[in-house]
């Protein structure tokens, strides 16, 4: 089996779900699973000394980092979007960890094309308090690009 797990930031400044993937990538890594993590350089934006958009062997998974464009906080990165575009039907499942990111937007749209399966793990972003940080972009994010069309909300109906 091949699995892509697709995060944000691997920068422990983002909270644990960096720290879970790698944990569980390792995990699966040594039963014999295919890991590959893709994530954005919020987290190597100061390290000169590996290039971006290169495998990394850890722990037998591998990382591969791309470059943030602009609007960085919303994780828009022509490299990484091209680079699931042409790859992600390579994969037999994809997890994606959080939301209200582009990253998800670009895994749902070749879902969509490719057929491939996909889980979301939201590590409590849709809970009261999380919903309500910054909530004025999240309804922006939720009305524009999620709202009807995306699975993750479908049965749930709307957030906001």
């Amino acid at each position: 089996m091949k699995l892509l797990v697709i995060i944000p930031s691997l920068d422990p400044k983002y909270g644990g779900p960096a720290n879970i993937v790698q944990c569980i990538a390792a995990l699966l890594a040594a039963r014999g699973i295919h890991v590959d993590v893709v994530t954005l350089n919020s987290d190597r934006a100061n390290n000169q000394s590996t290039s971006f958009e290169e495998w990394i062997i850890r722990d037998g998974y591998r990382i591969r980092y791309f470059l943030t464009n602009t609007l960085h906080k919303f994780g828009f990165s022509i490299g990484l979007t091209t680079w699931l575009f042409r790859n992600i039907k390579s994969y037999d499942l994809v997890h994606v960890h959080g939301i209200f990111s582009y990253m998800n937007l670009v895994v749902y749209q070749t879902y969509k094309i490719n057929g491939i399966p996909y889980v979301v793990s939201t590590h409590g972003m849709l809970e009261p308090w999380a919903l309500a940080h910054k909530a004025w972009k999240k309804k922006i994010y939720y009305t524009l690009i999620e709202n009807h069309d995306s699975p993750l909300f479908r049965d749930e109906g709307p957030l906001f």
